[in-house]
Protein backbone atom coordinates (compact mmCIF):
# COMPACT_ATOMS: atom_id res chain seq x y z
CA UNK A 1 0.00 0.00 0.00
CA UNK A 2 0.91 3.59 -0.55
CA UNK A 3 0.35 5.74 2.52
CA UNK A 4 -3.03 6.96 1.30
CA UNK A 5 -4.19 3.42 0.53
CA UNK A 6 -3.00 2.17 3.90
CA UNK A 7 -4.91 4.92 5.65
CA UNK A 8 -8.08 4.34 3.62
CA UNK A 9 -8.02 0.55 4.12
CA UNK A 10 -7.91 0.82 7.88
CA UNK A 11 -10.39 3.70 7.84
CA UNK A 12 -13.06 1.28 6.54
CA UNK A 13 -12.48 -0.83 9.66
CA UNK A 14 -12.28 2.18 11.94
CA UNK A 15 -15.67 3.43 10.73
CA UNK A 16 -17.57 0.11 10.67
CA UNK A 17 -16.47 -1.96 13.67
CA UNK A 18 -17.97 0.24 16.45
CA UNK A 19 -21.46 -0.42 15.08
CA UNK A 20 -21.19 -4.18 15.79
CA UNK A 21 -18.75 -4.26 18.67
CA UNK A 22 -21.46 -4.28 21.34
CA UNK A 23 -22.50 -7.76 20.15
CA UNK A 24 -18.90 -9.05 20.16
CA UNK A 25 -17.71 -7.52 23.43
CA UNK A 26 -14.83 -9.96 23.86
CA UNK A 27 -13.12 -8.17 20.97
CA UNK A 28 -13.10 -4.79 22.76
CA UNK A 29 -9.59 -5.00 24.32
CA UNK A 30 -7.96 -5.80 20.96
CA UNK A 31 -10.10 -3.24 19.17
CA UNK A 32 -9.10 -0.49 21.59
CA UNK A 33 -5.43 -1.09 20.81
CA UNK A 34 -6.07 -0.79 17.08
CA UNK A 35 -8.37 2.21 17.58
CA UNK A 36 -5.78 4.22 19.53
CA UNK A 37 -2.99 3.46 17.06
CA UNK A 38 -5.09 4.32 14.03
CA UNK A 39 -6.03 7.63 15.60
CA UNK A 40 -2.30 8.39 15.64
CA UNK A 41 -2.03 7.44 11.96
CA UNK A 42 -4.97 9.73 11.22
CA UNK A 43 -3.09 12.67 12.75
CA UNK A 44 0.18 11.82 11.00
CA UNK A 45 -1.38 11.25 7.58
CA UNK A 46 -3.07 14.65 7.64
CA UNK A 47 0.21 16.37 8.41
CA UNK A 48 1.81 18.06 5.40
CA UNK A 49 5.39 19.20 4.77
CA UNK A 50 4.26 22.80 4.81
CA UNK A 51 1.55 23.10 7.41
CA UNK A 52 -1.84 23.98 5.98
CA UNK A 53 -2.24 26.84 8.43
CA UNK A 54 0.71 28.70 6.92
CA UNK A 55 -1.32 30.04 3.99
CA UNK A 56 -3.97 31.43 6.32
CA UNK A 57 -1.37 32.82 8.70
CA UNK A 58 0.31 34.68 5.84
CA UNK A 59 -3.05 36.06 4.69
CA UNK A 60 -4.00 37.14 8.22
CA UNK A 61 -0.63 38.79 8.72
CA UNK A 62 -0.91 40.64 5.40
CA UNK A 63 -4.45 41.80 6.21
CA UNK A 64 -3.54 43.32 9.58
CA UNK A 65 -0.52 45.09 8.08
CA UNK A 66 -2.75 46.44 5.30
CA UNK A 67 -5.09 47.88 7.94
CA UNK A 68 -2.13 49.56 9.60
CA UNK A 69 -1.11 51.09 6.27
CA UNK A 70 -4.69 52.22 5.74
CA UNK A 71 -4.50 54.18 8.99
CA UNK A 72 -1.08 55.52 8.05
CA UNK A 73 -2.17 56.72 4.60
CA UNK A 74 -5.34 58.36 5.92
CA UNK A 75 -3.36 60.20 8.60
CA UNK A 76 -0.76 61.35 6.07
CA UNK A 77 -3.49 62.58 3.74
CA UNK A 78 -5.34 64.42 6.53
CA UNK A 79 -2.12 66.16 7.54
CA UNK A 80 -2.30 68.02 4.21
CA UNK A 81 -6.02 68.80 4.46
CA UNK A 82 -7.47 72.31 4.11
CA UNK A 83 -9.62 71.49 7.16
CA UNK A 84 -7.92 72.60 10.36
CA UNK A 85 -9.72 69.94 12.44
CA UNK A 86 -8.49 67.22 10.09
CA UNK A 87 -4.93 68.49 10.40
CA UNK A 88 -5.20 68.60 14.20
CA UNK A 89 -6.56 65.04 14.33
CA UNK A 90 -3.80 63.88 11.98
CA UNK A 91 -1.18 65.52 14.15
CA UNK A 92 -2.34 63.54 17.18
CA UNK A 93 -2.57 60.24 15.31
CA UNK A 94 0.86 60.77 13.78
CA UNK A 95 2.20 60.19 17.30
CA UNK A 96 0.75 56.68 17.16
CA UNK A 97 1.76 55.93 13.58
CA UNK A 98 5.33 57.03 14.18
CA UNK A 99 5.56 55.16 17.46
CA UNK A 100 4.48 51.88 15.81
CA UNK A 101 6.05 52.27 12.36
CA UNK A 102 8.05 49.09 13.01
CA UNK A 103 4.86 47.15 12.23
CA UNK A 104 5.90 47.41 8.60
CA UNK A 105 9.18 45.53 9.05
CA UNK A 106 8.96 43.55 12.29
CA UNK A 107 8.60 39.77 12.53
CA UNK A 108 5.13 38.28 12.75
CA UNK A 109 5.35 37.71 16.49
CA UNK A 110 6.64 41.22 17.10
CA UNK A 111 3.83 42.66 14.97
CA UNK A 112 1.30 40.96 17.24
CA UNK A 113 2.70 42.73 20.29
CA UNK A 114 3.03 46.05 18.50
CA UNK A 115 -0.56 46.03 17.24
CA UNK A 116 -1.86 45.02 20.66
CA UNK A 117 -0.12 48.02 22.22
CA UNK A 118 -1.14 50.30 19.36
CA UNK A 119 -4.82 49.43 19.77
CA UNK A 120 -4.57 50.02 23.51
CA UNK A 121 -3.18 53.50 22.81
CA UNK A 122 -5.81 54.25 20.17
CA UNK A 123 -8.53 53.47 22.71
CA UNK A 124 -7.38 56.36 24.88
CA UNK A 125 -9.67 59.44 24.79
CA UNK A 126 -6.90 61.55 23.25
CA UNK A 127 -6.98 59.45 20.10
CA UNK A 128 -10.54 58.09 19.82
CA UNK A 129 -11.84 61.56 18.97
CA UNK A 130 -9.18 61.90 16.28
CA UNK A 131 -10.07 58.47 14.86
CA UNK A 132 -13.72 59.46 14.68
CA UNK A 133 -12.88 62.75 12.97
CA UNK A 134 -10.90 60.96 10.24
CA UNK A 135 -13.35 58.07 9.88
CA UNK A 136 -10.87 55.53 11.23
CA UNK A 137 -12.69 54.26 14.30
CA UNK A 138 -14.05 51.20 12.44
CA UNK A 139 -10.63 50.53 10.91
CA UNK A 140 -9.05 50.52 14.36
CA UNK A 141 -11.66 47.98 15.48
CA UNK A 142 -10.91 45.77 12.46
CA UNK A 143 -7.20 46.06 13.21
CA UNK A 144 -7.77 44.65 16.69
CA UNK A 145 -9.95 41.82 15.33
CA UNK A 146 -7.42 40.98 12.60
CA UNK A 147 -4.60 40.84 15.14
CA UNK A 148 -6.52 38.47 17.40
CA UNK A 149 -7.38 36.30 14.38
CA UNK A 150 -3.69 36.07 13.48
CA UNK A 151 -2.71 35.17 17.04
CA UNK A 152 -5.32 32.38 17.10
CA UNK A 153 -4.03 30.92 13.82
CA UNK A 154 -0.41 31.20 14.94
CA UNK A 155 -1.16 29.32 18.16
CA UNK A 156 -3.19 26.72 16.28
CA UNK A 157 -0.27 26.04 13.94
CA UNK A 158 2.13 25.72 16.86
CA UNK A 159 -0.18 23.25 18.59
CA UNK A 160 -0.69 21.19 15.43
CA UNK A 161 3.03 21.05 14.70
CA UNK A 162 3.70 19.94 18.27
CA UNK A 163 1.02 17.25 17.99
CA UNK A 164 2.41 16.04 14.67
CA UNK A 165 5.97 15.98 16.00
CA UNK A 166 4.92 13.90 18.98
CA UNK A 167 2.90 11.52 16.79
CA UNK A 168 5.83 10.59 14.56
CA UNK A 169 5.88 9.46 10.92
CA UNK A 170 3.90 7.07 8.70
CA UNK A 171 6.97 4.87 8.44
CA UNK A 172 6.85 4.32 12.20
CA UNK A 173 3.11 4.10 12.76
CA UNK A 174 2.11 1.85 9.83
CA UNK A 175 3.69 -1.39 11.17
CA UNK A 176 2.13 -0.76 14.57
CA UNK A 177 -1.34 -0.32 13.07
CA UNK A 178 -0.90 -3.42 10.90
CA UNK A 179 0.16 -5.51 13.88
CA UNK A 180 -2.76 -4.28 15.97
CA UNK A 181 -5.17 -5.06 13.13
CA UNK A 182 -3.69 -8.53 12.75
CA UNK A 183 -4.19 -9.17 16.48
CA UNK A 184 -7.78 -7.95 16.15
CA UNK A 185 -8.61 -10.26 13.23
CA UNK A 186 -6.95 -13.22 14.94
CA UNK A 187 -9.18 -12.61 17.96
CA UNK A 188 -12.23 -12.35 15.70
CA UNK A 189 -11.38 -15.65 14.00
CA UNK A 190 -10.98 -17.35 17.39
CA UNK A 191 -14.32 -16.01 18.66
CA UNK A 192 -16.11 -17.12 15.49
CA UNK A 193 -14.56 -20.62 15.55
CA UNK A 194 -15.32 -21.08 19.25
CA UNK A 195 -18.89 -19.94 18.69
CA UNK A 196 -19.46 -22.38 15.84
CA UNK A 197 -18.06 -25.27 17.88
CA UNK A 198 -20.15 -24.45 20.96
CA UNK A 199 -23.32 -23.72 19.00
CA UNK A 200 -23.48 -20.02 19.95
CA UNK A 201 -24.93 -17.32 17.68
CA UNK A 202 -22.07 -16.02 15.53
CA UNK A 203 -24.17 -13.88 13.20
CA UNK A 204 -22.55 -10.55 14.11
CA UNK A 205 -19.04 -12.01 14.09
CA UNK A 206 -19.79 -13.48 10.66
CA UNK A 207 -21.01 -10.11 9.36
CA UNK A 208 -17.85 -8.46 10.59
CA UNK A 209 -15.67 -11.10 8.92
CA UNK A 210 -17.62 -10.61 5.68
CA UNK A 211 -17.10 -6.85 5.89
CA UNK A 212 -13.36 -7.21 6.45
CA UNK A 213 -13.05 -9.71 3.59
CA UNK A 214 -15.01 -7.46 1.23
CA UNK A 215 -12.66 -4.56 1.95
CA UNK A 216 -9.62 -6.79 1.45
CA UNK A 217 -11.02 -8.07 -1.86
CA UNK A 218 -11.69 -4.53 -3.08
CA UNK A 219 -8.19 -3.35 -2.26
CA UNK A 220 -6.66 -6.44 -3.85
CA UNK A 221 -8.57 -5.65 -7.05
CA UNK A 222 -7.33 -2.07 -6.95
CA UNK A 223 -3.74 -3.21 -6.48
CA UNK A 224 -4.06 -5.79 -9.27
CA UNK A 225 -5.45 -3.11 -11.57
CA UNK A 226 -2.52 -0.86 -10.79
CA UNK A 227 -0.21 -3.76 -11.59
CA UNK A 228 1.71 -3.35 -8.36
CA UNK A 229 4.69 -2.39 -10.48
CA UNK A 230 7.90 -1.48 -8.73
CA UNK A 231 10.71 -0.01 -10.79
CA UNK A 232 8.98 -1.13 -13.99
CA UNK A 233 8.71 -4.78 -12.84
CA UNK A 234 5.24 -6.16 -12.14
CA UNK A 235 4.79 -8.39 -9.13
CA UNK A 236 2.23 -11.10 -8.54
CA UNK A 237 -0.85 -9.95 -6.67
CA UNK A 238 -0.10 -12.42 -3.86
CA UNK A 239 3.45 -11.20 -3.32
CA UNK A 240 3.97 -8.96 -0.34
CA UNK A 241 5.95 -5.98 -1.51
CA UNK A 242 6.88 -2.71 0.03
CA UNK A 243 6.58 0.33 -2.15
CA UNK A 244 10.05 1.84 -2.41
CA UNK A 245 10.62 5.37 -1.29
CA UNK A 246 12.08 7.45 -4.11
CA UNK A 247 14.86 9.60 -2.68
CA UNK A 248 14.24 13.28 -3.22
CA UNK A 249 17.43 15.18 -4.03
CA UNK A 250 18.03 18.16 -1.76
CA UNK A 251 17.59 21.60 -3.34
CA UNK A 252 20.86 23.04 -4.67
CA UNK A 253 22.75 25.87 -3.00
CA UNK A 254 23.65 28.68 -5.39
CA UNK A 255 26.24 31.34 -4.64
CA UNK A 256 25.33 35.00 -5.09
CA UNK A 257 28.35 36.86 -6.44
CA UNK A 258 26.81 40.35 -6.62
CA UNK A 259 23.90 41.85 -4.69
CA UNK A 260 22.87 45.38 -5.56
CA UNK A 261 19.89 47.67 -5.14
CA UNK A 262 18.84 48.75 -8.63
CA UNK A 263 16.11 51.09 -7.44
CA UNK A 264 13.89 51.71 -4.42
CA UNK A 265 11.68 48.87 -5.63
CA UNK A 266 14.19 46.44 -7.11
CA UNK A 267 17.13 44.43 -5.77
CA UNK A 268 19.34 42.24 -7.98
CA UNK A 269 20.89 38.95 -6.91
CA UNK A 270 23.50 38.01 -9.54
CA UNK A 271 24.55 34.34 -9.50
CA UNK A 272 28.12 33.09 -9.66
CA UNK A 273 27.27 29.87 -11.53
CA UNK A 274 24.83 30.97 -14.19
CA UNK A 275 24.35 27.49 -15.68
CA UNK A 276 23.39 26.05 -12.29
CA UNK A 277 21.13 29.05 -11.73
CA UNK A 278 19.33 28.50 -15.02
CA UNK A 279 18.80 24.80 -14.31
CA UNK A 280 17.48 25.38 -10.80
CA UNK A 281 15.48 28.61 -11.04
CA UNK A 282 14.77 29.58 -14.64
CA UNK A 283 11.87 29.80 -15.30
CA UNK A 284 10.70 27.77 -12.28
CA UNK A 285 11.02 30.72 -9.88
CA UNK A 286 8.83 33.00 -11.98
CA UNK A 287 6.23 34.68 -9.71
CA UNK A 288 7.84 32.93 -6.74
CA UNK A 289 9.49 34.57 -3.77
CA UNK A 290 12.75 34.98 -1.88
CA UNK A 291 12.55 34.14 1.83
CA UNK A 292 15.18 35.57 4.16
CA UNK A 293 15.77 34.49 7.75
CA UNK A 294 18.36 34.89 10.49
CA UNK A 295 18.91 33.53 13.98
CA UNK A 296 16.83 36.32 15.49
CA UNK A 297 14.35 36.81 12.62
CA UNK A 298 12.21 33.98 11.26
CA UNK A 299 8.90 35.42 10.10
CA UNK A 300 9.91 38.36 7.92
CA UNK A 301 7.64 38.91 4.88
CA UNK A 302 8.83 37.45 1.58
CA UNK A 303 10.35 39.31 -1.36
CA UNK A 304 8.40 38.76 -4.58
CA UNK A 305 10.50 37.71 -7.57
CA UNK A 306 9.59 40.41 -10.09
CA UNK A 307 11.58 39.10 -13.04
CA UNK A 308 14.89 37.62 -14.16
CA UNK A 309 18.02 39.54 -15.02
CA UNK A 310 18.97 38.51 -18.55
CA UNK A 311 22.26 39.31 -20.25
CA UNK A 312 23.22 38.15 -23.73
CA UNK A 313 20.03 36.11 -23.90
CA UNK A 314 20.93 34.11 -20.79
CA UNK A 315 19.36 34.50 -17.33
CA UNK A 316 21.98 35.59 -14.81
CA UNK A 317 20.04 36.50 -11.67
CA UNK A 318 16.74 37.45 -10.08
CA UNK A 319 15.20 40.84 -9.36
CA UNK A 320 13.03 41.07 -6.26
CA UNK A 321 10.62 43.67 -4.90
CA UNK A 322 10.27 44.84 -1.29
CA UNK A 323 7.67 42.81 0.64
CA UNK A 324 5.30 45.78 1.01
CA UNK A 325 4.52 48.79 -1.21
CA UNK A 326 5.38 51.16 1.62
CA UNK A 327 8.88 49.73 2.01
CA UNK A 328 11.72 50.92 -0.18
CA UNK A 329 15.24 49.55 -0.59
CA UNK A 330 17.97 51.95 0.45
CA UNK A 331 20.31 52.69 -2.45
CA UNK A 332 23.13 51.86 -2.58
CA UNK A 333 22.71 48.56 -0.77
CA UNK A 334 23.11 48.85 2.99
CA UNK A 335 23.52 45.50 4.72
CA UNK A 336 22.16 44.96 8.21
CA UNK A 337 23.80 41.54 8.41
CA UNK A 338 24.13 38.20 6.67
CA UNK A 339 20.92 36.29 5.92
CA UNK A 340 19.90 32.75 5.09
CA UNK A 341 18.11 32.83 1.76
CA UNK A 342 15.70 30.38 0.12
CA UNK A 343 13.88 30.63 -3.21
CA UNK A 344 10.37 29.20 -3.53
CA UNK A 345 8.14 28.92 -6.57
CA UNK A 346 4.55 30.20 -6.72
CA UNK A 347 3.31 26.90 -5.20
CA UNK A 348 5.56 27.23 -2.12
CA UNK A 349 8.00 24.55 -3.28
CA UNK A 350 11.60 25.11 -2.19
CA UNK A 351 13.73 25.38 -5.35
CA UNK A 352 17.14 26.44 -4.06
CA UNK A 353 19.09 27.95 -1.20
CA UNK A 354 21.35 30.94 -1.79
CA UNK A 355 24.66 31.73 -0.11
CA UNK A 356 26.38 35.10 0.20
CA UNK A 357 23.14 37.06 0.69
CA UNK A 358 23.01 40.20 2.80
CA UNK A 359 19.89 41.52 4.57
CA UNK A 360 19.03 44.79 2.78
CA UNK A 361 18.14 47.86 4.76
CA UNK A 362 14.77 49.35 3.87
CA UNK A 363 12.83 52.42 4.82
CA UNK A 364 9.13 53.15 5.10
CA UNK A 365 7.51 55.44 2.57
CA UNK A 366 4.28 56.49 0.95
Amino acid sequence: FRNGEHYDFHRYMFDYVPSVLADISDLSPRWNIFYNLFEQEDIIFKKSAKSSETKYIDEANRYRRDLFYMVKRRVSSAALSFDADDREAAERLTEIVDNYKAIGTATMVEVSALITNMVQDLNKPRYTDALTKLGLLAVAGKLEEANERFRELYLERAQNLETAEQAGTMKVIRPKVDKAFSMFTEGLDAIYAAGVISGKDVTEAGKLIDHINSVIDQFERALAHRGRSVGGKKENADDEIEEPETPVPPPPTLEVSVQTVESANSMLLFMADQKAFEEALYPAAENGYLHLSADDINDYPDFHIAKFDVQGGRPTGILVNPPYPDLKFEKPLKSIGAARAEVFDADNTLLARLSGVEWPSSVGGM
